[in-house]
């Protein structure tokens, strides 16, 4: 049943961001301003579609961190960039290479061996709860205020090589989609993997998935304050780096972060156990998520 639910999560998640991406290139293309890019996008019937198809990949993953622990649902749910990248290949024509294939195959590995492993539902908090998720929490919010200022991200400018002559307009516009690209989806998944805990956090404090709203204390509020905050930071950071970049680059970026935090916070601070095929999938997925990122030449990382 777990297999089930999170499979169908993650291809909802594929099947929507797919859509988004289509929807997001149209809007940035067609539009100039901030006002119009905003009212083209909601108007925008692919990005609606896939923003309904998210919403029913959430309501079964949310569905499934409330029933099984979050390392075990997080690495099932890892197929959600498997799947978004053979999407992008077959619809949008983006390139893929043997690291991308290899990702995918890894992926797959790395989910049969989970899958396999004796599922145990106990969750608890952790000493090391609340310090490992202030340094998280801390990361997202220097990360959205050095995207605020363009000028201190330097780290995603591309190199230039003194020996090549490229236009200065063209260069600009390069650097501008390449750290959109790197910054809003680090942002991204951060956001959506801190949000997962926090609300995996909230099921445990009130009683596991019986949500008994009497139970509500003053830590199950703060920590319903941080799951929004970051969800909403997450969910409007990767609107924009799909607007940037490619899905192919994107998710699995995104995807990355986004699943390894869930993962590991699940063992290291709310006490899930994990047996060594456990173990051995979850090292799997997380090699399997980075060989998705591509490297390399970005001076054609967006063609209109």
């Amino acid at each position: 049943m777990i297999f089930i639910i999170c499979f169908s999560a993650a291809l909802a998640f594929a099947i929507g961001n797919i859509f988004q991406k289509q929807g997001l290139h149209k809007v940035r293309v067609e539009t100039s301003s901030t006002f119009e890019m905003i009212r083209g996008t909601v108007l925008n019937i692919p990005w609606l579609l896939g923003i309904g198809l998210s919403v029913f990949g959430t309501l079964s993953y949310y569905y499934a961190l409330a029933k099984w622990p979050i390392s075990t649902v997080q690495a099932l749910l890892s197929l959600n960039p498997s799947l978004t990248a053979i999407l992008g290949i077959l619809i949008l024509k983006e390139f893929w290479d043997k690291k991308t294939m290899s990702g995918i195959v890894l992926v797959a590995l790395g989910v049969v061996c989970v899958s396999l492993d004796k599922v145990d539902g106990s969750s608890q908090l952790g000493m090391a709860f609340w310090p490992v998720m202030f340094i998280f929490v801390s990361i997202v919010l220097i990360l959205v205020l050095v995207s605020w200022f363009p000028k201190i991200a330097k780290f995603s400018q591309p190199e230039i090589k003194s020996n090549e002559q490229i236009e200065p307009r063209k260069i600009t516009k390069n650097q501008e989609y390449r750290r959109g690209e790197y910054l809003f989806s680090i942002i991204a998944g951060m956001g959506f993997g801190i949000s997962a805990v926090f609300y995996k956090a909230v099921l445990i404090q009130m009683n596991g998935a019986e949500l008994e709203y009497s139970r509500l204390d003053l830590t199950s509020g703060i920590m319903i304050v941080f799951y929004a905050i970051s969800y909403i930071i997450g969910f409007f950071s990767s609107q924009a780096a799909l607007s940037y970049g490619r899905a192919l680059f994107v998710v699995p970026f995104s995807a990355a972060i986004g699943s390894v935090i869930p993962i590991f916070c699940g063992i290291i601070t709310l006490g899930e156990e994990a047996g060594p095929l456990k173990w051995s999938g979850l090292i799997i997925i997380s090699i399997a998520l980075f060989l998705f990122i591509p490297r390399g030449d970005f001076s054609n990382i967006h063609k209109e």
